[in-house]
């Protein structure tokens, strides 16, 4: 097995995720082990309550709008951090580890071939390395993360650097030499580079930044170099400048341009076709975007963007221009916090380094109010719309979706019990192709019992299609969960049991689909040396298959009826030991077994799935 170190992974990526050794649940890939560098330890509640975390992932009483989950910081932020000298204790970092796992994977069944499994011995290596150190007001970091798999179902690369960098950082500069999220605004760039990347500082006005980028686009190093990889998309010469200037603290402008041009012959040609399977473009955009805040109450930001690309540079083709714009407003009163957010993106604007989608309106109306101290509600109206220049054949698609939700917590007599519950549609319109309305009621309530969390949902659908009344359905979606967090004596136990069903009955055949999840899982954390875990889950569905009757005279249809029964049942069971060497959590063996059965009615369609694993890691850290 080769191994080669080099500088990897991005700094954002390092305090990003707990340790998974011993959460890995499929034996088919390895995660990249910059998740455990130093930076990713996470923070624990002192008091050491249990309930709390658990009901944490209960729904909040006002959720964040897919608009909303845009990085509200600065871009780039990190070059504006202070060096060693102007941080208490920061100091020196070293970490090592070494991540390698050996399974023996078996398939059988008549249809084994549907396996994503590679059967046979397979063994991958993850080897990760970081260095931070000062020199003067510098800080230096280098991280490297390289993988060897012989299983191309982990890696079509038998041996790879995942990802790499190595970064400077002063007083007013940071320079980032190999992987780099660049992130500066949501119409010109949002995406990875390998390459340079830099930010500098100025005290003009408030301050000023100027961040800069120049590098490549590509899924992975060895696609730099190597043409025959599976799913190798274009390698592309990208390049970006965002100068931006503060007024004040909360008030903050800035001018955006970001460059992409695909090199043409930078993945295989399909032998079928003889053709590259996808065209290369060049693109360029430039924005201006702000963020404002006004009295600490209404908070604006804004883009307008315009770009030009050619659709195809092999040949000498019209370029094409258009523009995009959005206004993102929010205002909190009191107890009320009213948001407006308003996109709208031309047909013809293309932004590769910002993937966003083309001739779209959205417009998204909320408003939050927190009517007691134990009782909250929300209002939400969203619309979007295609087809900007009405110069499509067919009618614009329009979808309307209004939503209302209350809340309540810590209601007398209930203790920390959670409640929610709420209604929300789903309108399309299309003209005389498309008149759909799906109405959902639902509920959910999450009751703490002592370390423990029993939630109880609910939700039904009732999707009405106006113009062809045979696709109507009605779905009842119910489910229970119970998950907990506890000790007995010194062992540490976390149980977790979940069950779903799902039915859906059609307006034409008197029969329904049935769905149905369980999940079971127990982790056991003995005093010392070992862990233990289990987990069952099975997904299970009883179809049907209809066909439509025919009159005998006009052979036309006159209804349906059920043809025959379909559906599949998948179990599948998992079963790990884990042994910490001198009770040490940076060195340990996990022996792990997991069996996946596939089952279904039709037949010749049957597989099961069998693998062993050894899972060998080791960290070495040192401050």
């Amino acid at each position: 097995m080769l191994v080669v170190l080099v500088c990897l992974s991005c700094s954002v990526e390092l305090g990003a995720a707990q340790d998974q050794a011993t959460a890995d649940f499929s034996g088919r890939r390895i995660i990249a082990s910059t998740r455990l560098l130093p930076a990713a330890v996470p923070q624990s509640d002192p008091s050491g309550a249990a309930a709390p975390q658990l009901l944490a992932s209960a729904p909040r009483l006002a959720g964040a709008s897919p608009q909303e989950q845009t990085p509200s910081s600065v871009p780039g932020q990190a070059g504006t951090t202070p060096p060693a000298a102007a941080q208490p204790g920061a100091g020196n970092q070293r970490f090592l580890e070494l991540r390698s796992f050996t399974n023996l994977s078996r398939v059988t069944g008549v249809a084994r071939n549907r396996s994503f499994l590679t059967a046979g011995r397979n063994s991958a290596v993850d080897l990760s390395y970081l260095e931070n150190f000062g020199v003067g007001m510098r800080r230096f970091e280098a991280v490297s993360v390289l993988r060897y798999a012989d299983d191309p179902r982990v890696d079509p690369e038998h041996s790879s650097v995942q990802r790499a960098y190595f970064r400077i950082n002063g007083p007013r500069s940071e320079y980032n030499f190999g992987d780099y999220l660049v992130s500066y605004s949501r119409f010109s760039y949002n995406q990875n580079l390998k390459g340079l990347h830099f930010i500098r500082s100025a005290p003009w006005g408030a301050g000023f930044r100027l961040l800069g980028n120049a590098g490549t686009f590509t899924d992975r190093y060895g696609s730099l170099f190597k043409d025959e990889l599976p799913g190798k998309p274009f390698t592309r010469v990208v390049s970006g400048v965002r100068a931006e200037q503060r007024i004040t603290a909360d008030k903050l402008f800035a001018f955006n341009w970001a460059y992409g041009n695909d090199i043409v012959r930078s993945i295989p040609v399909d032998p079928a076709t003889g053709r590259e399977p996808f065209v290369p473009v060049a693109n360029n955009v430039v924005s201006l975007d702000t963020r404002m805040l006004f009295a600490r109450i209404w908070n604006l930001e804004g883009e307008l963007a315009y770009s030009i690309t050619n659709p195809d540079t092999r040949f000498s083709s019209a370029q094409r221009k258009d523009y995009a714009l959005r206004i993102d407003n929010t205002v909190r009163q009191g107890a009320w916090t009213a948001s407006v957010y308003y996109t709208r993106i031309m047909p013809s604007f293309l932004a590769v380094n910002a993937r966003q989608v083309a001739d779209l309106q959205d417009v998204l109306f909320r408003a939050n109010v927190a009517l007691s101290s134990k009782v909250a509600a929300q209002f939400a109206y969203r619309r979007t719309n295609d087809d900007l220049r009405e110069q499509r054949v067919n009618p614009a698609t329009v979808f309307q979706m209004p939503e209302f939700r209350i809340s309540f917590r810590d209601l007398p007599g209930m203790g920390s019990t959670l409640i929610d519950a709420g209604y929300r549609e789903r309108r399309q319109g299309q003209g005389r192709l498309a008149d759909r309305l799906t109405r959902t009621p639902f509920f959910e309530i999450a009751i703490p019992i002592s370390s423990t969390v029993l939630t109880l949902g609910f939700e039904h659908r009732s999707n009405v299609d106006r113009l062809n009344p045979s696709n109507q359905t009605s779905t009842n979606d119910a489910s229970i969960s119970y998950r907990g967090i506890f000790n007995v004596g010194d062992w540490s136990v976390n149980p977790m049991l979940r069950y779903e069903h799902n039915r859906e009955v059609f307006d034409r055949v008197v029969t329904s689909n049935n769905t149905r999840t369980l999940q079971t899982a127990l982790v056991l954390d003995a005093p010392r040396y070992f862990t233990f875990e289990a987990m069952f889950r099975q997904m299970g569905a009883t179809l049907f298959r209809d066909r439509p009757v025919l009159d005998p005279v006009t052979l036309r249809p006159t209804g349906f009826e059920v043809a025959g029964p379909s559906g599949f049942r998948r179990p599948a069971l998992r079963l790990a030991v884990t042994y910490k060497l001198r009770n040490d959590e940076n060195r340990f063996v996990t022996f792990s077994y997991e069996r996946n059965n596939n089952l279904f009615a039709l037949a010749g369609q049957d597989f099961l799935e069998r693998v062993m694993q050894v899972t060998v890691v080791w960290r070495f850290r040192r401050q």
